[in-house]
């Protein structure tokens, strides 16, 4: 994915979130308050409540409803960070199209465990024949919809491998790992998330830095700006 130059923060933000009114959503919406943050645009199935226009939005809805996000988005002018099932979304004509005029972050994960882990699936996916030994298992609570995960699914590509293993029960949040075996060893990488609180702060991290994009793109949140020491840093 493309990559742009960060200027200088804008702080507090307006921001737009779409699917407001689900687990996550509430959470981000309660975090970005307690910020100072405004809430100007929120949509959910009942409707849509506005009040101004946003600098940067989120969506964290339904896949159905991404098509009348992408329209405000583009109707505002602003960037949109897309967090419904991000991979499944990277290669979406709607998502290319908007992203020609306006910068979209497309994030299948939102925490900062997860771009780690996705630093050494690419380690892994680089070393020669390593990816005929690689299983990605993802493990979400029944009530998840995809199987496999838009996490896994990005991870076993990462790694070079088409082999995921999808198991849905368990607690809240979920649980990603990376297995190597080979004969007489074996190697394991795994994120665990027991709590939304990780992924909330990733996504008002992923606002801040959209809102700062530069220009139209589709952005990662593994892209330079949040590799190497940069990633290190915020992570301390």
């Amino acid at each position: 994915m493309l990559s742009a130059p960060i200027g200088a923060a804008a702080a507090p933000l307006a921001i737009g979130i779409a699917g407001h009114s689900g687990r996550f959503g509430r959470q981000v919406l309660a975090a970005a308050e307690q910020r100072g943050w405004t809430v100007c645009w929120r949509r959910n199935r009942a409707g849509l409540d506005a009040f101004a226009v946003p600098a940067v939005m989120l969506d964290c809805s339904g896949a159905e409803a991404v098509p009348q996000t992408l329209e405000a988005a583009l109707a505002f002018g602003v960037p949109l960070v897309l967090a419904t099932s991000g991979a499944r979304w990277a290669g979406h004509p709607l998502v290319h199209a908007a992203s020609q005029q306006i910068p979209v972050v497309v994030a299948a994960n939102l925490s900062r465990g997860h771009q780690l882990m996705m630093m050494i699936a690419r380690l892994i996916g680089e070393q020669p024949h390593a990816a005929s030994h690689v299983t990605v298992v993802d493990r979400h609570p029944a009530t998840k919809k995809d199987a496999p995960s838009a996490t896994a699914l990005r991870l076993a590509a990462a790694c070079g491998t088409d082999r995921t293993i999808a198991v849905r029960t368990g607690p809240p949040v979920a649980d990603h790992q990376v297995v190597l075996a080979w004969q007489g060893e074996t190697l394991e990488i795994n994120h665990r998330v027991t709590a939304l609180d990780a992924p909330v702060q990733g996504a008002l991290s992923a606002l801040e830095r959209a809102a700062r994009l530069l220009g139209p793109g589709l952005y990662g949140l593994d892209s330079p700006e949040m590799t190497g020491q940069q990633l290190m840093k915020s992570l301390s």
